[in-house]
């Protein structure tokens, strides 16, 4: 069948870095995922507590039977105004009880960019909530934070401070290396899904797989470039409708690559982290890019999704 959505041809770099697992070390990533307990979802999965469930088991299978760490992110205002705090709580106890880690996302999906830093930080504390109240009474601790929209401050004393305010709460940035557009697939997917349109589901099945190892592949070759070896990297993907029908196929495609898969603890302690973060501005640079002299002109070489998956996000209604 033709795939629809091949946006940017793979070049010959990406075919030489591919599959690469006989050419060098066992490559390592922390698979993560925003927005939990779901985004890009059916009206039904994101408002019946059974159907919002099975999407994270349905995620959370390969993890759980293989013995592989994961890391959500959790974002309190994603959850349907028509469920309670139990159908909340039991999805995030399904992940603790996967081995997986929760870290905060804000409660409501700020922009940094467009909140004063008291808003932002009444929001980290107002999604703290639900994840301080199951977390403890598991024994474990809120470990880590992600910035939405992976911004980190636009201005100098703006990004300071909400530092500092994560700093004193205990927390460490969730930064993330592999950067990607996999939410603007999942969207066209969740709307066709709702539609019961099979053949446009298995088209963005099939372009969103070309397209994110396009984008693995230019992650792995931009850290050759800036630090001279491929490091440890944190993928970023999204509690989603698409995930949860198709993960497996993802993990595949990093098995393919030569990934194993390992714990964000486990990640971030390898010495390049050890690196602050010195980018101030208001693009939500990959980590990686953060290091280049001017990581912004350099990000708009990263993979985007190929235009006709733009215009269907635009265009392709939610219902027939």
């Amino acid at each position: 069948m033709t795939t629809l959505f091949v946006g940017i041809a793979v070049s010959c770099s990406v075919a030489s870095t591919g599959r690469a697992a006989e050419e060098s070390s066992v490559r390592r990533v922390a698979i993560t995922f925003d927005d939990l307990p779901g985004a890009a979802l059916t009206q039904d999965q994101r408002c019946d507590a059974t159907k919002l469930l099975s999407v994270s088991t349905r995620i959370l299978a390969p993890f759980l039977n293989n013995g592989w760490p994961t890391t959500a992110f959790v974002t309190e205002g994603r959850l349907c105004d028509e469920l309670d705090d139990a159908a909340l709580a039991a999805v995030l106890e399904k992940w603790i009880d996967a081995g997986a880690e929760l870290g905060n996302h804000t409660y409501s999906h700020r922009d940094l960019n467009n909140q004063s830093v008291q808003e932002y930080t009444d929001d980290i504390i107002r999604g703290e909530t639900a994840l301080r109240r199951v977390l403890g009474a598991r024994g474990k601790t809120l470990r880590y934070f992600r910035y939405p929209l992976l911004h980190a401050g636009d201005e100098p004393e703006k990004k300071r401070s909400v530092a500092s305010f994560l700093k004193e709460r205990g927390y460490s940035n969730g930064l993330v290396t592999m950067d990607n557009q996999e939410f603007v697939y999942a969207e066209v997917y969740a709307r066709a899904l709702g539609r019961g349109d099979e053949a446009m589901m298995s088209r963005v099945v099939d372009g969103y797989l070309l397209y994110l190892e396009e984008s693995v592949a230019y992650y792995e070759n931009l850290s050759m470039e800036r630090f001279g070896r491929d490091i440890p990297h944190v993928l970023l993907l999204h509690v989603t409708a698409l995930n949860a029908d198709h993960i497996d196929k993802v993990l595949s495609l990093l098995q393919d690559r030569g990934y194993a898969f390992e714990s964000l603890e486990s990640v971030l302690g390898d010495e390049v982290y050890e690196q602050d973060d010195v980018y101030v501005g208001p693009v939500g640079l990959s980590w990686i890019h953060r290091w280049f002299e001017d990581g912004v002109i350099e990000s708009k070489n990263e993979p985007r999704e190929s235009d006709e998956i733009r215009e269907l996000f635009r265009t392709y209604p939610a219902k027939k």
